[in-house]
């Protein structure tokens, strides 16, 4: 007979009796995710994180050799500027670039390699080669290291002197980025342990250095620093205790779901604000009910608000001009011969700023082109439609107050032309563009950028057109302060943009355009002769406008 043996995993005690085996534990789900390679938006957000200080990197080093540029041109300071020169500035930016990408690299995030970083584990599985927390602690590591003074100093190449971190400087220098490091790198004890380590050497060998800043020539620029720095206690007193409870504090907070929920309403509030609502990205399904609702808004901009704008330049002109004639005479800035052609040239114009847009939307998709256009690219279409609008407008206006201010029989004074350009012109279009990029559904970025960039592209030319002495004049101050000019003028008009729609629609639904359910992405149902299985389909040959109530219909419909 065949022996019965007990089953595998039990052993003999001493009585004889079986007990079942000692088996480990199983790995922990967080052990086992150690080194599982970052998400898509991880990898991105590491390489925002990593471009971000970079640049800062970069634009400091600049303003400090501009610094000593101009201390050198205009012999202020000359002895600090010869002591203190950078000879290879570019050097610290070349460390932060390498170690950047050394990290990126184990985070399997470098831009452009897919398999960095990576090996495979005995289940075949991608898995790093060292844990997150590796290259993100290293890294913490090398910044504080290049951010000691005489460590700082060397690297940029300046070898008779180091200058001196405030306690201010100091913990923004060191807090900042323990923040970054707990958000991607996690909330491990150890690496916490380690990263406040760092921190608080960190924070003591600054505040040991500091007492030797700018050692060679303390009466030119030591004096301020030192009695700003004071006694030093505050670097031992408060200084060392934030940095390092920084990243423990920062953990804690990352733990906190009311903080997290925080943190998550704020990033959805700035995501609306700056790249609008989720649905801008996706297709709009065209429907009759869309194509009704771009034909009303753009007959409200073209019948309503484009006139209001041609009369308020229409006014502007004749008062700079002197009109309307008091006690049967010429207004005075306005001569009593060969006035006559120029006017009858602007009203012209004028007339011509309100037919044009007019007469373009009494054909609103009138051809089978048209329609086939919108049936492919809905938002593509209203945005043509929408510049085939307001741009007459902006052409006709814009010429008919460069031949007013050209003109040698109204006597415009410059002054008078700014105003007109800068002050009636200028707005009035702001105005008619805002309301024709609330024409179609709201656009997404790419899209609100391209038409903010339209927008001021036409509003430039339009001032040109109307007086280009004063716009070169603005220009010398924009290109002397671009950096500031350019964010103040295309950032507003891309929120702009980003949102008119949306306003719009709030605006209308008080005042009845649409029903409150009704929104630009629907699914309509199919009409009644629609083939079987065809539902949320329509074809173009299905409707009709009807030109007297400009109103779509459906053709199987009786009149």
């Amino acid at each position: 007979m065949a022996a019965v043996h007990p089953p595998r995993g039990t052993v003999h005690d001493s009585g004889g009796a079986t007990k079942p085996r000692a088996q480990f534990p199983p790995p922990s789900p967080s052990r086992c995710d150690d080194r599982a390679p970052p998400s898509a938006n991880k990898k991105l957000g590491y390489r925002a994180w990593f471009g971000a200080i970079l640049f800062l990197e970069y634009a400091l080093i600049r303003k400090a050799v501009q610094f000593l540029r101009v201390n050198e041109a205009d012999n202020v300071a000359i002895e600090v500027s010869k002591n203190n020169l950078m000879a290879h500035p570019w050097f610290s930016i070349l460390i932060n670039v390498v170690t950047d990408g050394l990290v990126l690299w184990f985070l399997n995030a470098f831009p452009g390699v897919k398999e960095c970083g990576v090996t495979r584990d005995t289940n075949k599985n991608r898995v790093l080669l060292v844990s997150e927390q590796t290259p993100i602690l290293a890294r913490h590591l090398i910044k504080m290291i290049t951010r000691i003074q005489p460590v700082s100093s060397r690297l940029l190449g300046a070898v008779h002197v180091h200058h001196g971190y405030t306690l201010k400087q100091t913990l923004l220098m060191i807090v900042s980025p323990t923040f970054f490091n707990v958000a991607f790198g996690g909330t491990d004890v150890r690496f916490l342990s380690a990263m406040a380590a760092v921190n608080v050497c960190a924070a003591l060998l600054i505040a040991h250095f500091n007492w030797f800043a700018y050692g060679t020539f303390t009466e030119v620029v030591g004096p301020a620093f030192f009695r700003q720095m004071g006694s030093g206690e505050d670097f031992y007193q408060i200084g060392v205790p934030v940095v390092c409870a920084a990243p423990f504090v920062f953990a804690f907070l990352a733990r906190n779901e009311s903080v997290k929920n925080g943190c998550d309403l704020v990033w959805r509030a700035n995501s609306f604000l700056y790249f609008g609502d989720t649905n801008t990205v996706v297709p709009v399904a065209p429907s009759p009910g869309m194509i009704m609702r771009i034909g009303t808004r753009l007959r409200v901009v073209a019948e309503r608000v484009i006139p209001v704008a041609v009369v308020v330049n229409a006014v502007a002109v004749a008062n700079a001009a002197g009109f309307p004639f008091k006690n049967g005479q010429v207004g005075d800035n306005v001569s009593r011969d060969g006035h006559a052609p120029q006017g009858v040239l602007i009203f012209a114009l004028l007339i011509a700023s309100v037919w044009v847009p007019t007469r373009t939307v009494s054909t609103f998709f009138s051809t089978p082109k048209e329609w086939r256009a919108f049936n492919e690219n809905a938002r593509a279409a209203s945005e043509r439609a929408a510049l085939s609008v307001v741009a007459p407008y902006a052409a006709c206006t814009a010429a008919a107050l460069s031949v007013a201010a050209r003109s040698g029989s109204f006597h415009l004074s410059p002054q008078d032309v700014s105003n007109l350009a800068f002050y009636v012109w200028l707005p009035a279009w702001g105005v008619i563009a805002l309301c024709a990029t609330a024409v179609g559904p709201s656009p997404g970025p790419g899209r609100a950028a391209r038409a903010a960039f339209v927008g001021v592209a036409i509003a430039i030319a339009g001032v040109v057109a109307i007086d280009d002495v004063a716009f070169r004049a603005a220009c010398d101050i924009a290109f002397a302060q671009l950096r500031k000019i350019a964010p103040q003028v295309l950032l507003p008009a891309y929120l702009c943009v980003m949102h008119a729609s949306t306003v719009w629609g709030v605006c209308a639904a008080f005042l009845g355009e649409s029903p409150s359910n009704e929104g630009w992405i629907e699914a309509n149902a199919a009409p009644a002769h629609a083939a079987p299985g065809s539902q949320n389909h329509w074809r173009v040959e299905d409707f009709e406008i009807d030109p007297s109530r400009f109103e779509l219909r459906d053709v199987h419909q009786p009149l």
